[in-house]
């Protein structure tokens, strides 16, 4: 099989593809559909709001890709931004307030502008925040039974969510932005999913939902699963992947000595 990645920015699109002439030839084609917003702009936006996602894909169809080769991507990290002033509102907060860069790094992505989606969600991370360190990161309360503001994060879930505290803003996808994406899928026909990365869904159930939440709930909007997403909280960690023993290797030896039978009958 062939499978072709495209660009999710129709103004990169107009110029390096020809859409209708890669699906005569590819069996998929997926659209990396995020980042459309992040520290390079100098305003907070969220990597992958749902309507700049479906103009990305309606962009393909309309060039002549059938909807069934199409696989949507979605991402399993947020976009972080430090504000240009501590928000001490909510509209101060805001999609499209003023930031002045990249939001710090996360614990263990290291990497400024950016947190896995685990460093937003869970408890006990540490992430930080200009001279000191926060010790208890966003927790999604529609999911770990817990409200952000004990923890003095405020999250904000809608179809683009986002979450900040005091200079500190992320915006990213959780388990309803992402189901939503999925019933994109399925109402447009599309061919699938494709995802950003899995060891950046919650794998260890750090957040008290359960392992890999975003991939499970695409998977059983997708059908592909038929359990239902847990209600409440559960804190059980998966059980530790199983290494199997190393192999032994064996030298043998070969004397070079060439046995043959004689029958002199």
């Amino acid at each position: 099989m062939l499978g072709i990645n495209l660009a999710g920015y129709t103004s990169l699109a107009d110029s390096a593809f020809d859409g209708a002439s890669l699906a005569k030839q590819a069996d998929f084609l997926s659209v990396p559909a995020y980042d459309f917003h992040g520290s390079w702009e100098r305003v907070t936006g969220h990597t992958a709001p749902l309507n700049e996602v479906q103009t990305s894909m309606k962009y393909w169809t309309d060039r002549g890709i059938p909807a069934q080769k199409l696989i949507l991507g979605i991402p399993y990290y947020g976009q972080s931004f430090t504000l240009a002033k501590a928000a001490a509102s909510a509209d101060q907060a805001a999609i499209g307030v003023r930031a002045r860069g990249a939001g710090n790094p996360g614990v263990d992505t290291q990497q400024a502008g950016m947190l896995a989606y685990y460093e937003i969600c869970s408890l006990g991370n540490s992430i930080q925040i200009d001279e000191f360190s926060l010790h208890s990161v966003f927790i999604n309360y529609l999911f770990c039974g817990t409200s952000v503001q004990d923890n003095m994060w405020t999250a904000v879930s809608n179809s683009a969510p986002y979450a900040y505290y005091a200079n500190q803003w992320v915006g990213y996808d959780n388990v309803q932005s992402v189901r939503s994406k999925a019933e994109l899928i399925v109402s447009q026909s599309y061919g699938g999913a494709m995802i950003w990365a899995i060891d950046m869904d919650d794998f260890n159930n750090l957040c008290c939902l359960e392992a890999f939440p975003l991939t499970r709930a695409i998977a059983r909007t997708l059908g592909l699963r038929n359990d239902q997403q847990p209600t409440t909280s559960n804190c059980q960690r998966p059980n530790a992947p199983v290494t199997p023993p190393p192999i032994t290797l064996t030298t043998g030896y070969d004397s070079g000595i060439v046995l043959i039978e004689f029958n002199p009958n």
